[in-house]
């Protein structure tokens, strides 16, 4: 017995049709693989008594930035008992930030860079001592830096404001206290309650005074101050290249300076 088949032409609606269908899925199978491709890269850490795994969430490795870039990084315990003390953030291998907060959370101010491709890492410290492995990534900044510019602002020595006639000239002061901690916010709205003429900051932005912790920890909390402080550098601050971070937020305040206020 002889079978015979014939080919069935579609309609030209239903080929067209066919035809996206097949683009739809093709799109959505690329998307899916896209999205595999940025996964977040994790490292896995594991002693005699525990097992933590540390991940980079954002930004997704191989991206291209620019401007302040938030990035954010995870602490799984996967088994044992333990804690993460402290994120410890590298670009390139040279010191950027500590993030004493979990889950971490903070921006990088991408233009204190030139452009180009760089290694943002990351680890973590335990609460018994142990560093773990540290996570990798490469993201390129895109600004427009090809070479990073010194700061030459002038700095800004402040005499504070002056009180209302008869009121008292109001000095608030505080030292050791920029770090990201959320409770550093109820510090600083106390001062504000006080309506200070002046504040002085006596030094330590941790942990190691570098810009970007200045940018996130100082700015984040007592940068509403800012128009009325006269700082001054803590040890903390040489932590990263001889306080280079202060001097830059500071616009290049001495290392010792005099002033009046308040008569």
């Amino acid at each position: 017995m002889t079978s015979h088949f014939r080919r069935a032409e579609l309609p030209a609606r239903t080929r067209v049709a066919t035809a996206v269908a097949s683009l739809l899925v093709a799109l959505v199978t690329i998307s899916g693989r896209d999205t595999l491709a940025a996964s977040p890269p994790c490292a896995t850490t594991t002693t005699s008594s525990y097992s933590v795994q540390v991940c980079l969430t954002r930004p997704d490795p191989g991206s291209v930035v620019s401007g302040n870039v938030g990035v954010s990084a995870s602490a799984t315990l996967l088994s044992g008992s333990s804690r993460v003390t402290r994120f410890v953030y590298t670009i390139d291998g040279v010191y950027t930030l500590t993030d004493f907060q979990r889950p971490s959370n903070f921006f990088l101010p991408t233009a204190h860079w030139v452009d180009g491709a760089h290694k943002l890492s990351l680890s973590a410290l335990m609460s018994d001592g142990t560093n773990t492995g540290s996570v990798t990534e490469t993201i390129t900044f895109s600004n427009g830096v090809s070479v990073v510019p010194p700061n030459t602002n002038a700095p800004t020595i402040t005499s504070g404001t002056m009180p209302a006639p008869g009121a008292n000239f109001v000095v608030a002061a505080v030292g050791d206290g920029a770090s990201g901690d959320p409770s550093t916010n109820s510090m600083v709205s106390t001062i504000n309650s006080w309506s200070p003429n002046l504040f002085l900051y006596l030094g330590d932005v941790y942990e190691k005074g570098s810009y970007a912790e200045f940018a996130n920890w100082y700015e984040g909390s007592f940068g509403v101050l800012r128009p009325i402080t006269d700082p001054v550098v803590g040890n903390h601050e040489y932590g990263v290249r001889n306080a280079a971070g202060y001097f830059d937020y500071w616009n290049n305040e001495p290392n010792y300076y005099s002033f009046d206020a308040g008569g």
